[in-house]
């Protein structure tokens, strides 16, 4: 009983789970304190409706979508250092890839994300040009999973 993972806790997941929040609140506060409470906070389970949950409850999480749940952070920070740069399809590429993973979350971020890229970008010609561009990357590299390939 001298492990300190005896509660149930798969380490890489939590790991990233926490990774990924760190540096999600890193880049949006500039506080390695605020981020490093954010992260924190981000480990508490709290229900949901339809009987989910958000946060990180340790062995019943390593499934599918909890994985996605924690790559979402770091998903969401490629999307904020991305946008506007020549080479932003390949975040709804790695958005297409989590869709292999887990295809509800992954069609959820693509979708979320090509609206509020619409919205940041006043709806203009560009923003549309970037956001179909991407799409189109998007379910090429998730389009195996969802025609039920391998």
């Amino acid at each position: 009983m001298s492990s300190r993972r005896s509660d149930g806790w798969p380490g890489r997941d939590r790991g990233l789970y926490l990774v990924g929040h760190y540096a999600l609140f890193r880049a949006l506060t500039g506080s390695w304190l605020a981020a490093a409470l954010g992260a924190l906070s981000a480990l508490a389970v709290r229900d949901a409706l339809g009987g989910e949950y958000w946060g990180f409850g340790g062995l019943r999480d390593v499934l599918p979508r909890a994985i996605a749940s924690g790559l979402t952070p770091l998903l969401l920070l490629a999307f904020l250092r991305l946008r506007g740069q020549p080479f932003f399809a390949v975040y709804f590429i790695l958005v297409g890839l989590v869709a292999n993973l887990h295809p509800v979350s992954g069609l959820h971020l693509a979708q979320i994300s090509a609206l509020t890229h619409l919205w940041l970008g006043r709806f203009r010609l560009p923003a549309w040009r970037d956001q179909l561009i991407g799409r189109i990357g998007s379910v090429s590299v998730a389009r195996g999973r969802a025609a039920g390939g391998s």
